[in-house]
């Protein structure tokens, strides 16, 4: 599971994303925008859980469809 080694070591992993203001306003704006400085934005715990509900509704989907074609 991926989201196993999450819980055992929160500590261990840091999810985040970097957004650069510029390729999100794009055009003009993208051009006003080149000076501003990147944002940074860090995962929550829900993110987590998000991901581990996520995981976990992908498993059990796949274990249906590979009864329902065997």
């Amino acid at each position: 599971m991926f989201t196993g080694p999450l819980e055992a070591y929160p500590d261990a992993f840091r999810l985040e994303t970097r957004i650069d203001p510029g390729e999100v306003v794009g055009g003009v704006g993208g051009l006003l925008a080149g000076g501003l400085p990147a944002v940074r934005v860090d995962y929550t715990d829900e993110a987590c859980r998000a991901m581990r509900r996520a995981e976990e509704r992908v498993r059990t989907e796949a274990r249906r469809e590979v009864r329902r074609r065997l």
